[in-house]
């Protein structure tokens, strides 16, 4: 199955416990996210800092375990006629489950396809890096 993007659901913010989502000071805004349901992972934008436009603040669920993800937009070129948009940004995810260690390759190829998803697979060239 893929992604899909969609609001999230009365019986899905009570089965997914979002409104407890990991990030501190209780952030939790937005109503939508990416959900591969078959796989048991989501996506969500936490957060939006309206004061800085390059922060970004995730809830990451995968496989039963969900953690913050902080991101920061490093550097933005935007479309024009004859190249895409491209950006680069850094991730850190806090709050891991040391239990997934072992499998951080496959979480965090998971992750880029979602935020891929998340950004409704628009033709946009984006550069990770994780910390």
């Amino acid at each position: 199955m893929t992604y899909v993007n969609e609001r999230i659901s009365d019986e899905d913010i009570v089965k997914y416990r979002v409104e407890e989502t990991s990030w501190p000071h209780g952030l939790y805004c937005h109503k939508n996210w990416v959900i591969d349901r078959e796989r048991d992972i989501y996506l969500r934008n936490a957060y939006d800092d309206r004061g800085e436009t390059t922060n970004e603040y995730w809830s990451f669920y995968w496989k039963g375990h969900e953690w913050p993800v902080y991101g920061y937009r490093v550097s933005y070129t935007p479309k024009t006629d004859s190249h895409i948009a491209q950006y680069t940004v850094r991730l850190k995810f806090t709050k891991f489950p040391e239990g997934l260690l072992d499998k951080l390759d496959e979480i965090r190829a998971d992750f880029m396809e979602a935020y891929r998803a998340h950004l409704l697979n628009q033709n946009i060239d984006i550069t990770f890096i994780f910390e």
